[in-house]
């Protein structure tokens, strides 16, 4: 049985080289670009870093972008019979003029992931932009989608076959791999064997139409899918749906908050279904045609729940990126609707096409999801933040900082928080450009603590508080310890509840709570410590970024101890109370019960 193993993973071996022999023949470039990324994977978990970890990520999206666009250009090229010239000089120019739009995204005010979303997904509809042939796109489309499929399993076989073969010789000879080179094989597995295998299995013929007939092979596997599975359960869906929409209107309550995921997925799950079953319309099963026929009408009232559902969310508390991507969820279907009235009426072509195009325009624009999320979330903050001398001197109530606090989370899902800098006081301004010290990632942390909206501040009044922060790494002597609770936040609270180990603040105590065993450790000292550091009583030390965490050893009067790093503290200035902190904890599993492999109270 290990023989025919060998040999059946030996005969996929050399199918995977025959499929990246023609990939490298017909994707040149594609193929240096993935072995590209899979080297600049394979050197990161070899901890060699080409670069900063976030220029890393713009790097690897950049190459990503000119992957897919030139595989998708190739596929124009061939599929319109390009002259060899053409053929040739055009996808690296799309290539790279895609790879510096990603790069460069940040600098001209383009939202990466969205468009780069478009690129990968529009390969299968570039081929047929000018050709109108319905069944022949849907041919070449599931042909793609088998060979993509086929690639996970190829990686899936990859992973298994070697790792056999390792353990194999390890359990023979005694020699066996690190970890280190596992995770070489896998990063090796997901970041080239399969994209190869994939570019190798798209279709080279663009021509080719399936037949509906019983008795093609392809066909015959999908028609079953669909008519007793896939069109069932979009129709059983579609009248949940409509039900939930008469129970609105006759109950008039506002629709429940999930309800534009349920329709988005829903609208989602209809075109998807429609492209699928293009070639069954006609002489598939029951429950297939009676999808044809009624699949547009099935998508009016859910869209119109979900605009009404919207409407409502946004009047109350603005655009958001998911809202955003509802909305554009919405017009989609909308478009794919109008459509059906005009000459493209079912053109599957068109229907895969209008979402995609939505989804590149809203990465860019006024009319991006950036720039309107922005737009919405700034005048919000415009109307309620407190600023200046029309601050509440006993800090915003509650409520208001949870509002603000989901104002600024929404700004920054799009990076568009440089838009709360014009409605601060000048004061505030100074102070946030002071602390964040040309460190755009602190900007959030900063406008959360320079408006009093950090968690724990509704303790005292703003100008009661004592702040103190640091922005510079810096390492941890574990010596003595083996236990870590890396980077925790840590309130006013239950030890008991929450996170296991638990941590919370009681009076002046840090808290630690390790299944049946909790114990106190005082702070004082660290507080007084810290003090020296921060600055004056109501901000924070001026430059965060050139200060290291504070490091401070605890005992309990039970003999427990403890290893504190600390990164941010707030207490009150007058008690020193501590109000929260940001710390990693090291704690000895000996001092503690045998959930951390310790025996129990050192006493």
């Amino acid at each position: 049985m290990a023989f025919s193993g060998l040999v059946g993973f030996g005969r996929w071996s050399r199918s995977l080289a025959a499929g990246a022999g023609l990939a490298t023949a017909r994707f040149p470039l594609a193929v240096a670009l993935i072995v590209a990324i899979a080297a600049i994977a394979n050197l990161e978990v070899a901890d060699v870093h080409l670069m900063a970890d976030e220029d890393l990520v713009w790097l690897l999206a950049a190459l990503s972008a000119a992957l897919s666009t030139s595989v998708g250009l190739r596929l124009l090229a061939e599929s319109h019979a390009w002259k060899s010239g053409a053929t040739l000089a055009v996808p690296p120019l799309g290539a790279a003029a895609a790879g510096l739009l990603i790069w460069n995204a940040q600098g001209i005010g383009v939202l990466a992931p969205p468009l780069l979303a478009a690129l990968c997904l529009s390969i299968p509809l570039v081929p047929y932009l000018a050709r109108r042939d319905d069944r022949k796109f849907w041919t070449f489309t599931l042909w793609t989608a088998v060979g993509i499929t086929l690639a996970f399993i190829s990686v899936l076989i990859f992973v298994l076959g070697v790792s056999a073969i390792l353990e194999m010789i390890r359990y023979l000879f005694g020699i066996g791999l690190s970890s280190g080179a596992y995770e070489h094989i896998y990063t090796t597995a997901l970041t080239l064997v399969g994209p190869l295998f994939a570019l190798g299995r798209i279709p080279a013929d663009f021509d080719e139409a399936v037949s509906a007939g019983p008795g093609d092979r392809v066909t015959a596997g999908v028609r079953p899918l669909l008519g007793w599975v896939a069109a069932p359960l979009t129709l059983a869906t579609a009248v949940v749906i409509h039900l939930y929409a008469a129970k609105i209107l006759v109950t008039q309550e506002v629709p429940k908050g999930e309800i534009g995921w349920i329709v988005s997925f829903y609208a989602l799950l209809v075109l998807s279904l429609r492209l699928a079953a293009e070639p069954f319309l006609v002489d598939g099963a029951a429950s297939t045609r009676l999808f044809g026929r009624l699949w547009a009408p099935l998508l009016v009232v859910p869209i119109g729940l979900l605009v009404y559902a919207l409407g409502i969310r946004i009047a109350a508390e603005g655009v958001t990126l998911e809202r955003y991507y509802l909305g554009l969820a919405a017009l989609a279907s909308v478009l794919v609707l109008v459509a059906q009235l005009t000459r493209w009426r079912g053109d599957i072509r068109l229907m895969a096409a209008v979402p995609l195009v939505l989804l590149a325009l809203s990465s860019f624009g006024p009319w991006g999801v950036a720039s309107a999320v922005g737009r919405s979330q700034a005048a919000l903050l415009a109307e309620s933040l407190p600023v200046g001398a029309d601050a509440d001197a006993a800090g915003p109530s509650e409520a208001l900082r949870s509002s603000l606090r989901s104002r600024l989370t929404a700004l920054q899902a799009v990076d568009e928080l440089d838009r709360v800098l014009p409605l601060l006081s000048e004061s505030q301004r100074a102070e946030v450009e002071t602390r964040i010290g040309g460190q755009p990632d602190l900007l959030s942390a900063t406008l959360m603590s320079v408006l009093g909206l950090d968690y724990g501040r509704n303790e005292a009044p703003a100008e009661a508080l004592t702040t103190f922060s640091t922005g510079q790494p810096a390492a941890l002597d574990l010596a003595g310890f083996d236990r870590a609770l890396i980077d925790r936040n840590i309130q006013r609270g239950d030890a008991g509840r929450g996170e296991r180990p638990g941590l919370a603040l009681d009076a002046d105590n840090l808290v630690i709570a390790v299944e049946g065993a909790t114990d106190s450790f005082p702070l004082t000292d660290a507080l007084s410590a810290m003090a020296g550091l921060a600055e004056g009583t109501t901000g924070a030390n001026p430059d965060p970024g050139g200060v290291a965490p504070f490091v401070v050893d605890l005992a309990s009067a039970g003999g427990r101890s403890v290893r504190l790093q600390i990164t941010v503290a707030v207490w009150n200035s007058a008690s020193r109370e501590p109000v929260s902190l940001n710390a990693t904890v090291l704690l000895r599993s000996a001092d503690w019960p045998a959930s951390l492999g310790g025996g129990g109270n050192p006493g």
